[in-house]
């Protein structure tokens, strides 16, 4: 792998005259290091070639360069890539052992992206409740029921269709309210995702 990393720090050296160092993370760094994603990536799947890009970066930003450089930083990137597809050979042989073996994007997210998550796998596309709700008969006696987790909502309504504008209101718990276009909303309460 070293070998196939100096040429592509060669040939990004002959692209766009910038140095690259190459070598392991710790060689890189200065000091030992665990627990990055290369090394993660080698344990979990086994991988026996993995390799890190350090930034461009001549030691004044670290790794959050500036804008300018952010493109230059791309180029170089896909310049070394051209050289790494060159492992052909390589990735085929490697390709059938670890192909299947990527995690389930279920197992990294957490908090409530996972739970926005399963309500979708659960088939509920607006776990949010912040889609547009269709207007019912909306009566005193038959409200729209607009769906809440908290004891307040606002309220956004359309009275008509061919207006530019929307008509908000605050609604509170059990306590039915009219729109100016003589529509009723109620809160209904449901469980927080």
């Amino acid at each position: 792998m070293q070998k196939y990393i100096k040429q592509a720090a060669a040939k990004i050296y002959d692209y766009s005259g910038r140095k690259y160092a190459y070598g392991t993370t710790s060689q890189m760094l200065g000091k030992k290091i665990s627990g990055d994603s290369v090394t993660w990536v080698r344990n979990t799947y086994q991988v026996p070639y993995t390799y890190a890009i350090m930034p461009r970066d001549d030691g004044y930003y670290g790794p959050a360069l500036p804008e300018s450089q952010l493109l230059p930083a791309c180029r170089d990137v896909m310049v070394e890539m051209r050289v790494v597809r060159a492992l052909q050979p390589l990735r085929r042989a490697f390709a059938r052992a670890y192909c299947n073996k990527m995690h389930d994007p279920l197992e990294h997210v957490t908090g409530i992206e996972k739970r926005e998550l399963l309500a979708h796998l659960a088939g509920d596309c607006d776990p949010f409740r912040i889609m547009p709700i269709k207007r019912g008969p909306g009566t005193r006696e038959r409200p729209n029921l607009v769906p809440s987790a908290f004891c307040q909502r606002l309220l956004a309504c359309s009275c008509h269709p061919d207006d530019n504008h929307v008509e908000y209101m605050w609604l509170h718990q059990g306590v039915p309210k009219r729109c100016g276009c003589g529509y009723w909303f109620e809160l209904c309460p449901i469980a927080p995702l």
